[in-house]
C-alpha cells in the first residue's frame, strides 16, 4: 500500500486498545478476509492417532 493514510492508535492504560482507520479500508478488509468455519477445519487421521496413541 503506497497511498498515505490517516491511522490513529488510542491508547488504554499505556498499551494500543484500538485502531482507527478511514472507512475505505476496513471495507476493503473486511471483502478480503477468510471466511472459515469448524467444518473447513481437520486433522488428519494418522496425526491424531500417533499424538493419542502417544509417540514416545
Amino acid at each position: 500500500m503506497n497511498e498515505h493514510t490517516n491511522h490513529q492508535i488510542i491508547t488504554q492504560d499505556g498499551k494500543p486498545a484500538f485502531a482507527v482507520i478511514p472507512w475505505d479500508e476496513y471495507q476493503r478488509l473486511l471483502r478480503n478476509q477468510i471466511d472459515t468455519d469448524d467444518s473447513d477445519f481437520g486433522f488428519p487421521t494418522m496425526l491424531l492417532s500417533q499424538t493419542s496413541g502417544g509417540i514416545r
